[in-house]
């Protein structure tokens, strides 16, 4: 007995061989597995676009991707020819068949907003990757060992990895035509496919060396596990560069609540920036009870590029509020490990961000119309009012403004109050006119 056999058996678990039939039988595209894999899908769509937590996890639950992607791991290390070519055909399809169906309900659908659920699945990193191995070497060993708690072990990584809400998004971004989103999700599901066969493999050599001859031989063992290792390194270049950035953005965002904690009733809602070249480009967002000063707001900037320790361009707005509302944000700021924003800054954000998308889907519920200005504002109870500034032949009736204020609410997840002013077109072409200097 050599070295390598004497090191693999000491892994050696009371398996059982006939694990294997089952292994073919996931690995089948029979017409249950494709119901139940449109099913799913639908079911995490639809949680994805409702930003639903609950219903994602259902789908998770009803999914059966994670049966031929454990398959093919196995068949990998084993060389089971058949059994590599049924699971990636499988596969494949069930690729096709999410993405395409996600795609084509996304963009049918009316609700089509970026929310917390779809961007969760939109930027990986090497965290993601270490939970996927973790949870293949869980699922793989239970095959294996043919344990009675399988089913629940299966379940539990089911959950923990996530298999068709990122392939769903995929398909939403392309529903949508955002295709960063569609990139990033389909990165997630790329990182927990191939952390899932690598583990699968790796539970295969260990564990079921037994019943396989060739798993005994080093030579060959290093050659698949080098082409599994390329594939993981290859994979964890752009999961640092995501992580890398996670926390850049932590840092900046703690940092700006440190130097604004200094100032007395201000409290940061927003925090956003963006790098260019060598210089910052930074967006905040304070409420406060009465307005920083010109000293006050150089002092503030001039803290915070201190802090960072690098050439930043500041950019500050504010809201006014009353103390008392000051007060009560400030001590729920403190009180988390991160920064929490108000309602109203994800709105102002979406507004920031989306602009002519928001515009364009507001003028067709008003049309024809065309929005030439518009504000979010924040009154002291903490409530949001959207006023627009639209030019249209009549005033907007009670049941557009109705319809117009259901839109906004939903969109944004706030209860939101609208107030739209109306300009008829020759008022509006007058204004233009006046405000065209004199000759």
């Amino acid at each position: 007995m050599t070295k390598f056999e004497r090191f693999l058996q000491f892994f050696n678990i009371d398996s059982d061989p006939s694990f294997f039939e089952e292994i073919y039988a996931q690995s089948e595209m029979t017409k249950s597995y494709t119901v139940l894999l449109l099913l799913a899908n639908f079911i995490a769509l639809f949680g994805l676009i409702t930003n639903s937590v609950a219903v994602i996890i259902g789908a998770m639950l009803i999914s059966p991707l994670m049966g031929p992607i454990i398959s093919f791991g196995f068949a990998y290390i084993t060389s089971e020819t058949k059994l590599i070519r049924q699971s990636l055909t499988t596969i494949g399809k069930s690729l096709v068949y999410v993405i395409l169906s996600a795609a084509v309900l996304s963009f049918i659908s009316p609700l089509n907003e970026l929310n917390e659920q779809i961007l969760a699945r939109t930027k990986p990193n090497l965290y993601d990757l270490f939970i996927a191995v973790f949870s293949g070497l869980a699922v793989s060993v239970s095959y294996l060992s043919k344990r009675a708690n399988a089913v629940s072990i299966l379940t539990g990584v089911a959950i923990a990895t996530s298999i068709i809400p990122p392939l769903s998004v995929v398909g939403f971004g392309i529903g949508t035509g955002n295709w960063a989103v569609s990139v990033g999700s389909f990165l997630l599901f790329a990182t927990n496919f191939a952390a899932i066969v690598a583990t699968t493999a790796l539970s295969g050599i260990l564990f079921g060396n037994q019943y396989f001859q060739h798993l005994k031989d080093f030579n060959y063992i290093k050659k698949r596990l080098t082409m599994i290792v390329a594939l993981i390194l290859l994979i964890c270049l752009p999961l640092s560069f995501t992580l890398k950035q996670s926390v850049e953005n932590l840092k900046i965002r703690r940092i700006v609540n440190q130097a604004v904690g200094n100032i007395k009733n201000a409290t940061v809602f927003n925090v956003s920036y963006s790098m260019n070249k060598d210089t910052l480009n930074l967006n905040l967002a304070l409420a406060a009870s009465k307005p920083l000063t010109h000293d006050e707001t150089l002092v503030l900037k001039a803290e915070i590029e201190n802090r960072l320790g690098k050439k930043s361009d500041i950019h500050i707005t504010q809201v006014a509020l009353k103390e008392d509302l000051v007060s009560n944000t400030r001590t729920v700021v403190k009180a988390q490990p991160e920064p929490v924003e108000l309602n109203i800054a994800e709105v102002s954000d979406k507004f920031r961000e989306k602009t002519r998308d928001i515009r364009a889907e507001i003028a067709k519920l008003l049309a024809p119309a065309e929005i030439t200005d518009y504000a979010v504002l924040l009154s002291s109870d903490n409530t949001a009012t959207l006023r627009l500034k639209v030019i249209r032949e009549t005033p907007v009736s009670a049941e557009e403004m109705n319809m117009l204020t259901k839109f906004v609410s939903s969109n944004f997840k706030y209860n939101m109050k609208v107030n739209v002013e109306t300009v008829i077109p020759e008022a509006a072409t007058a204004e233009e006119d006046a405000k065209k200097p004199e000759n």
